[in-house]
């Protein structure tokens, strides 16, 4: 028997034969030399497989329609469990109106870089959130029946307890903020008192699935909202606290991978960490759920931008995150649930020849 002595080697030591492509290689260099052969971009790989054809809707349709028509499944999705219901709640104050005219909010809205630093207070937190992300409808939800529902006016602050679950999208069960199992029965009972509502919020979702998360990481705190991270519920509009942390802010290079000269995380007063739950939409939507996530998260971003504007803050969409170092931070996996957008919002600095916003 003659054995190919090198091959021998290569199997056992996991060797590979190079290729043209370096690790010095940029994405541009790539570009240049035409090395995205077909078939191994992750974008046309991704692209490809989240076509709507026809073979993809032989097997979306039934889904989309089961959830859209039968008040079973309704019922269900408004009856999601609450998340972190061990963690302390902090209500936020009543919203109040934005009165910047919204063709001015649009023609001035500017990716601003320069943050002075310092925190804002609950009252701008609770009108930045409302604006962007509050819940702005609820239509009622029959379990028996399904159809003809109604909708009525919201009350931005309704004890409409129907949260999604953490657990099922992802979060790290051994977390220091995992649920609270009295507070989950204390829910429940709740639930069987008041009527079956479905919310609304103040961004496009499809098919109203709501699978994008916000988490606050608070870096610069003030008087009544101390430094650390917070999630947001909708439906309460209150923030969960899941850690508490004056050190935040120091802990930038762990959560960024942005230069100062780009933008000091650090001198924001919140940055906003968006996550998609990615499994909440993929029952009705399979693959195609992933554009529908990343849609849903560009919408609310947009709002939040528009918000900031409004309210004479600074805000930029960050995509210069770690996603581990997020993820981690967050307590979530990174696969059922994971960071997939940022927005960072502050104080405006003093008017300098620095603080130019760009485009």
């Amino acid at each position: 028997m003659r054995i190919n002595i090198n091959q021998l080697r290569n199997l056992k030591s996991q060797g590979y034969e190079p290729t043209s492509s370096t690790l010095d290689d940029t994405y541009f260099d790539e570009y240049q030399n035409k090395d995205f052969e077909a078939g191994e971009n992750l974008l046309e790989l991704f692209h490809e497989n989240t076509k709507y054809t026809d073979a993809m809707d032989f097997k979306l349709e039934p889904s989309a329609v089961r959830f859209t028509t039968e008040s079973g499944f309704a019922f269900m999705q408004a009856k999601l469990r609450p998340d972190y219901a061990g963690a302390e709640v902090i209500e936020l104050p009543e919203p109040e109106p934005l009165d910047e005219p919204f063709h001015k909010v649009i023609e001035n809205r500017r990716s601003r870089r320069q943050m002075a630093g310092e925190g804002i207070s609950l009252q701008e937190l609770s009108n930045l959130l409302y604006h962007s992300c509050g819940v702005t409808g609820h239509k009622h939800v029959d379990a028996l029946d399904g159809a003809g529902y109604e909708e009525e006016e919201t009350d931005h602050g309704a004890d409409d307890d129907h949260d999604h679950d953490h657990d099922a999208d992802g979060h790290d069960a051994d977390a220091d903020h995992d649920h609270d199992a009295d507070a989950d029965h204390d829910a429940d009972e709740e639930d069987d008192e008041d009527p079956v509502t479905q919310s609304f919020r103040a961004y496009a979702s499809a098919g109203g699935l709501y699978p994008v998360e916000n988490y606050l990481l608070v870096m610069n705190g003030g008087p009544d909202l101390p430094c650390g991270t917070y999630y947001y519920v909708p439906e309460k509009h209150g923030i969960r606290v899941l850690d508490l942390d004056p050190d935040l802010a120091d802990k930038r290079d762990e959560l960024f991978s942005l230069s100062t000269e780009i933008i000091d995380v650090s001198d924001a007063s919140v940055v906003f960490a968006l996550t998609g739950a990615f499994w909440r939409a993929m029952a009705k939507y399979g693959p195609r759920c992933y554009r529908y996530i990343m849609q849903e998260s560009g919408h609310l971003a947009q709002n939040t931008l528009l918000t900031a504007e409004a309210m004479n803050l600074a805000a930029i969409p960050l995509a210069g995150f770690k996603d581990h170092g997020v993820n981690d931070h967050l307590g979530i996996d990174g696969i059922n649930e994971a960071v997939i957008y940022t927005v960072a919002i502050g104080k405006r600095p003093l008017i300098t020849e620095q603080s130019t916003p760009d485009p």
